[in-house]
């Protein structure tokens, strides 16, 4: 299924539906879990502020555009979702005319990440001294899903189905989205 930008009314219940979101699951691996016990160093669990170590696409609420993807994150940049491109392109960049499946052998790279301030200095190449960096206490791989979308200029609209993504440390949950909404306001533009 493509998406098509048809008119501004497009755009304003696409960014409606992606409010709605769903909710996700959590499949334990069988492999153990992290601790919850308090640490000194960053923590090494997936386990977000006042809860257990889910992720739900009603938990990803803000797009931040830059570069060749997208990008979309927790109001409190405690949650990431990247997904960007990293194979080659045309000077219009990467094509989103045929959906693009994630996995081994993609041109693109997704991943979930767990932290804080994961979008500080996003997309910005001077961090001053006072600014904070971001800190990420778990990455988790996305190895399957489907992205669709088109793009118009300096705007791209994309959906992420059907998303699994497993723990980089291979400890813990494998993490499912049904379906996430996103959009890039700054398709090809980079820092610098």
């Amino acid at each position: 299924m493509r998406l098509r930008i048809a008119s501004p009314l497009f755009a304003v219940l696409t960014v409606i539906a992606a409010a709605c979101g769903s909710d996700a699951t959590v499949v334990d691996t069988g492999t153990g879990g992290g601790s919850s016990s308090p640490t000194t160093e960053a923590p090494a669990t997936a386990t977000l502020p006042g809860g257990p170590a889910i992720v739900s696409a009603s938990d990803l609420t803000v797009d931040h555009g830059c570069g060749h993807g997208f990008a979309k994150g927790s109001e409190d940049q405690t949650i990431s979702l990247v997904v960007f491109h990293t194979g080659e392109w045309t000077e219009a960049g990467p094509s989103l005319d045929e959906p693009v499946e994630l996995g081994p052998g993609s041109e693109w790279s997704a991943r979930i990440s767990i932290g804080a301030d994961l979008f500080s200095n996003w997309c910005d190449d001077v961090i001053e001294e006072h600014e904070p960096t971001p800190r990420i206490d778990r990455n988790y791989t996305i190895t399957q899903g489907t992205l669709v979308g088109e793009v118009d200029g300096m705007f791209a609209l994309g959906r992420l189905d059907n998303v699994v993504a497993i723990p980089d440390d291979g400890v813990g949950e494998v993490i499912e989205l049904p379906s996430i909404q996103l959009t890039n306001d700054g398709w090809g533009f980079f820092a610098g």
